[in-house]
């Protein structure tokens, strides 16, 4: 086991949660992020953020629960009541641990995923 979680293959071994860490590198103060998450039960879950200020210090932090019942996740970010961005950011789609290596393919841990918002 990795520090930063569970590495490739290891899934079913530990009881880690699932994160999803998101720095605002905009000068924005967006109203609301929310993320949501299907569960290997099929369950739609969904929590929301709010007054997220600019910054490269300044993250928010979504657990998803455990890591091996999380299979999907997607987030939107309001300005103003208005969706300024998504992510994927294709509408309909969704992030899993292979979408989220394969954009960012120095990530090795199953069950953490960062993004940044960017102007």
């Amino acid at each position: 086991m990795a520090i930063n979680g569970p590495s490739l293959g290891s899934l079913e071994e530990v009881l880690w949660h699932y994160t999803v860490t998101i720095t605002n590198l905009t000068s924005d103060v967006f109203e609301e992020v929310t993320l949501f998450y299907f569960t290997r039960d099929g369950v739609l879950n969904q929590q929301s953020k709010f007054n997220f200020v600019p910054g490269k210090d300044n993250r928010i932090v979504f657990d998803l629960g455990e890591c091996r019942e999380m299979t999907r996740y997607n987030f939107g970010v309001f300005l103003e009541n208005t969706l300024v961005a998504r992510f994927p950011p294709e509408e309909g789609s969704w992030a899993d641990r292979q979408y989220a290596s394969q954009q960012n393919p120095t990530d090795h841990f199953l069950c953490e995923d960062s993004w940044s918002i960017q102007p």
